[in-house]
């Protein structure tokens, strides 16, 4: 495989099976073994969510699917993506092998970028060849991705149990014990507590109702991020005075910072970073500020990903024995439109 490879194909939407006006276009390089992809895609109408991207390849006659993840459904979205050369994106299939890029959005809208040079028809386009073992089409392989967001309670769930600290344990302990003076109290005492929990809910309700939206988004973004920091499971991977305390989050973790405003991004080296070693860290600075770590080696190859995605400061956790450096790709995070 060459060492360096860059080519631009252009997306056209597909209307009863023929190809229409253009609607953007991917560039795609091939360097230091990593597969860089920039997609822009321009319609006239925005696009029904979720907006689904697929590259494919022809086997056995089709146009076969294979998933690469979801794009933002506007009329001019623009993301980037990367994905590893020798390593296969899902279902065996590397980067290299696509004949193209193939958008598919919830209206059944088709938009289709084509470079090997050969013909398609969009009724060969599936997801799975018919006749193979059926695999589901909204789950299938995606190795490259990040799981859908998991239910809360379990999640809440799965870090209890890992915690060991003694905090937690007379927190669950004191819980338990107002959850049972609760039950024991009397009907007459549970009706008006109820009432007391109704009207402070309903003058919560009101004054989020009349509050300022960027100073509402703000407080319930900083909510959030406190949140995790409390109830995650805490480590000190680092040896770094400005940091306050790190917790290990989850990519349900990611969805719920992304609702509430954050700019935590949606890259695929953060995807990788999760799916090698089965964490991300959140971490305080003692001056109160925020910041998003990616695990990973310390490679020229990883610097030049995290460097693109926005992952600039490398933190040092420790050395492996193969004298490799093990650590944390950094970046503060902010608030969107602050």
């Amino acid at each position: 495989m060459p060492e360096y490879r860059r080519f631009i194909a252009y997306f056209y939407e597909y209307i009863n099976g023929k190809k229409q006006k253009n609607a953007g276009f991917a560039k795609v390089e091939l360097r230091m073994g990593m597969w860089r992809v920039l997609f822009r895609l321009t319609t006239d109408t925005v696009p029904g969510a979720p907006v689904r991207v697929y590259g494919f390849v022809r086997k056995e006659g089709y146009l076969l699917g294979i998933p690469l993840g979801a794009m933002q459904a506007e009329r001019e979205a623009a993301e980037e993506w990367a994905y590893r050369a020798d390593v296969p994106v899902a279902k065996g299939c590397r980067f290299e092998d696509f004949a193209g890029i193939w958008v598919r959005s919830a209206d059944e809208r088709c938009f289709l970028t084509v470079w090997d040079e050969e013909a398609v028809d969009v009724e060969k386009l599936v997801l799975e060849i018919p006749g193979q073992e059926e695999r589901g089409l909204e789950q299938p392989e995606q190795p490259a991705q990040l799981p859908e967001e998991e239910p809360e309670a379990e999640a809440g769930t799965e870090t209890i149990d890992r915690r060991t600290d003694q905090a937690g344990e007379n927190g669950g302990s004191d819980a338990k014990q107002e959850k049972n003076s609760s039950s024991d109290a009397k009907p007459e005492q549970r009706g008006g507590q109820d009432a007391a929990r109704e009207e402070s809910g309903r003058e919560s309700v009101v004054g989020y109702e009349l509050g300022d939206d960027a100073e509402k988004k703000a407080k319930s973004g900083r909510d959030v991020v406190q949140e995790l920091l409390g109830k995650r499971q805490r480590f000190w991977p680092v040896q770094n005075d400005e940091l306050g305390s790190c917790v290990m989050i989850m990519p349900c973790d990611i969805v719920r910072m992304q609702q509430e405003g954050w700019q935590v991004g949606r890259s695929s080296f953060l995807q990788h970073g999760f799916y090698q070693h089965r964490h991300l860290l959140l971490g305080m600075k003692r001056d109160g500020t925020y910041l998003l770590g990616v695990p990973g080696m310390r490679t020229p190859q990883e610097q030049y990903m995290a460097e693109l995605f926005g992952f600039p400061d490398f933190m040092i956790s420790r050395v492996c024995e193969c004298r490799k450096v093990f650590g944390y790709w950094c970046r503060p995070l902010q608030m969107r439109n602050t």
